[in-house]
Parts: C-alpha cells; structure tokens; sequence
C-alpha cells in the first residue's frame, strides 16, 4: 500500500468515526493515480460540516501528494471496475 493510499484510509476511517451513518467506498486506480470515493448516502453532500471536512481532506491531500487525484464522489457516479483495489468502510450506524 503507498502512502497516498494509507494517509486517505486513514482520513476515511475518521470520517465514518464520526458520520457513522455513512459508507465510503473506496478505489485506487493504479495506472493514473486516481483515488476514488464514493459517499453512501448522497444525502451526506448536502451537509455543511461533512463538505467542509471532505475539503480539508482533499487540501491536504493534493499538498502531500501534488502529482496524484483524490475525488469525492455519489453513489453510482463511478464504476470501480478498472480499480486496484477497493476498500469499504462502513460507520456503524450504516444500513
């Protein structure tokens, strides 16, 4: 695992910790450095403090790792299917 890919899991994980009503998913693709994550459910977009914190996220991210891209993204925008490898995580209160 590189260290785009841990930094981003572990920003991930922080976040179900406390939106736990959530579920990321995420996908590495390779080939273009892309990360990919989609937020379950679409309704999280329209919450202020969640935009504001996908934001920071996303700030720090491309200042660690300028040459890579990090997305947020609803569910079914994005096919995971040319993905490296995919990792879902789920808040607790997640149906």
């Amino acid at each position: 695992m590189n260290a785009a890919t841990e930094y981003l899991k572990d920003q991930l994980k922080k976040l179900v910790d406390k939106y736990k009503n959530i579920k990321l998913e995420y996908g590495y693709e390779k080939e273009y450095d892309n990360h990919i994550i989609e937020v379950m459910p679409s309704v999280t977009f329209e919450d202020a403090e969640f935009y504001d914190i996908e934001m920071s996220i996303i700030k720090d991210f491309y200042s660690k790792f300028p040459d890579q891209i990090a997305i947020f993204v609803y569910p079914g925008a994005l096919e995971f299917t040319d993905c490296d490898e995919t990792t879902e995580i789920k808040g607790i209160l997640y149906k």
